[in-house]
């Protein structure tokens, strides 16, 4: 009985498995889908995300994303590897640093393993060199 019980409490109701974490927020798979621990696994489309506000599921902006082929409708040579530079320099960057919220302002807030708990939507700008 108490086995059934945790069952019903950590298995989502569609029975697909959604991420390390559970995914605590119920976010949709085009919101989040991370490659990990999902099953079935993400398809094109899922988990493009996009400018996040809060921890509800419609809370964002989503991007757009279209499927236009798989690989063997795209390539008809094998595709070349680019070269990368040793260092490049991203001129603006625009991005938002979610963490959980550990402060009421969010001034502490750094990127965790995992969406468990109230999160800060922190939005940050600036040049990157790597």
């Amino acid at each position: 009985v108490l086995a059934v019980f945790l069952s019903a409490i950590f298995s989502p109701a569609s029975g697909q498995q959604e991420g390390a974490d559970g995914n605590p927020h119920s976010w949709d798979r085009t919101r989040r889908c991370d490659q990990q621990d999902y099953d079935p696994p993400c398809g094109p489309c899922e988990g493009i995300g996009g400018i996040p506000t809060g921890d509800e599921n419609d809370q964002i902006t989503l991007t757009t994303c279209q499927v236009v082929g798989g690989a063997e409708d795209v390539y008809e040579v094998e595709p070349k590897r680019p070269v990368w530079g040793t260092q490049w320099t991203l001129p603006m960057a625009y991005e938002v640093l979610i963490g959980q919220k550990t402060d009421p302002f969010c001034f502490q807030t750094f990127p965790g393993p995992d969406s468990r708990g109230e999160m800060c939507y922190r939005y940050q700008e600036g040049a990157k060199t790597y």
